[in-house]
């Protein structure tokens, strides 16, 4: 009986598979499925370049059937572009920018919350940075440190004590200059660099003191043409300019960091993106950091978490997207990868610190003394679209171009575009 229901079996079975096969289309009649896309537009800082590598490499052994479309912009371009794409309604699936970025887009309605599976891997400080309404608008991977990158061997060979009021910081210029150094690195030429001068400052000198300052400011309570603090910090990037070298108005990044591993300047204002080019130049070179001097005395080192992953609100691949951040985010060896390429310091969990050129005793000291505040504060009251028509202004007056009043007219005036009144 059992061996009757095999032949039979057997019979049909071979049929089927000849009404198949002579049913079947040839090869060349195959309609190819198009891939599914994914958009990705990353605004880099100057150490990013290369991270696109290792993600696309991870992203492509992980989710071979899918197409990734990557295009990298400098980070001061990230704004433009982004704005140009919505516009034409072209808006990524997926943006990279800086934890800043998600108080410019979020208020807009341009992100989508990611979920817990992506923000799970994520440690705290991280997240505070991206919180708006106890929701997360945005996935930081790595931080940096803002702050005064300073030679240790220049300061021990002149016995130089770390400066902690702006009196202080003023006679340790003086100092230096009696014995022929140069006391800051500074490079202008880039637009950016003018506005990180700006925002070190205030966020010290206003923020640190006054976290809602950018309200008041909106609200018309607070004023530049009123505010001391404020215009002490425009002057106060003049005061750099002017004890550095006589070109650094047409230097770069990568130039001025080069010359700062060669040992040309004392101090640097500058963040942890110009370890990369420092290692590179002078690897055994001993870099310290202490915050920019207040008058009080009360200032603190920044940390500013910068890759930052932002989910598109209007992406038609969203559990796609939530699926390739956690896939990125949980992988540890592409982690290690990233954080050694960019010398910068860890978010996501279970990674442990690196090294930091010599800092890393530095920052554990502002650490463990709560010296320790998040750039987020301060860029998120002054946004980054009004901080660099800010720093053309002030670019300007440096070199003469413009009066020191147009800066705090313009400046008020466009008080309105400087971010959004905070609930």
């Amino acid at each position: 009986m059992a061996i009757k229901i095999f032949t039979v079996f057997s019979f049909l079975f071979t049929l089927f598979g000849f009404f198949y096969f002579m049913n079947t289309p040839e090869p060349e009649d195959f309609i190819v499925p198009a891939k599914t896309r994914i958009t990705i537009l990353a605004g880099q800082s100057t150490s990013d370049a290369g991270v696109e590598d290792m993600i696309k490499e991870k992203l492509s052994q992980e989710f071979p059937d899918i197409e990734v479309e990557w295009e990298s912009v400098p980070w001061d371009d990230f704004t433009s572009a982004m704005q140009a794409k919505i516009a034409s309604g072209e808006d990524p699936d997926l943006m990279i920018g800086k934890a800043l970025d998600v108080y410019t887009y979020q208020p807009r309605g341009d992100l989508m919350p990611l979920p817990l599976v992506v923000t799970k891997q994520i440690q705290p400080e991280g997240l505070k940075a991206v919180e708006i309404q106890g929701e997360y608008y945005g996935a930081p991977y790595n931080l940096m440190y803002h702050g005064v990158f300073y030679n240790r061997d220049i300061f021990e060979r002149y016995n130089i004590k770390i400066p902690e009021t702006i009196e202080e910081m003023h006679q340790t210029v003086k100092k230096l200059e009696a014995v022929g150094i140069t006391p800051f690195a500074v490079h202008t030429q880039e637009n950016w660099a003018i506005i990180n001068l700006f925002m070190q400052f205030a966020t010290n000198c206003i923020f640190v003191d006054d976290p809602v300052w950018g309200d008041k400011f909106r609200n018309g309570e607070e004023s530049f043409s009123s505010s001391k603090k404020a215009q002490n910090c425009i002057f106060e990037v003049a005061y750099v300019l002017n004890h550095s070298w006589s070109d650094a108005a047409s230097l770069r990044q990568y130039e001025c960091d080069q010359r700062f591993a060669n040992g040309k300047a004392a101090m640097y204002i500058t963040g942890s993106w110009s370890l990369q080019t420092i290692a590179a130049v002078q690897p055994t070179m001993r870099v310290g950091i202490f915050p920019y001097p207040n008058s009080s005395g009360t200032a603190k080192l920044i940390m500013e978490p910068n890759l930052t992953f932002m989910k598109n609100a209007r992406s038609k691949n969203s559990e796609l997207v939530d699926q390739m951040l956690s896939s990125i985010f949980s992988d540890e060896t592409l982690a290690e990868d990233i954080y050694h390429f960019t010398k910068s310091v860890p978010l996501r969990k279970g990674i442990s610190a690196l090294p930091q050129q010599g800092m890393e005793n530095d920052i554990l000291l502002y650490k463990k003394r709560k010296q320790v505040i998040d750039a987020t504060i301060s860029n998120r009251q002054l946004l980054w679209p009004y901080q660099n028509k800010l720093a053309e202004k002030i670019n300007l007056w440096t070199v003469g171009k413009l009066s020191f009043s147009n800066i705090l007219q313009y400046a008020d005036e466009q008080r309105m575009k400087s971010g959004r009144l905070l609930k």
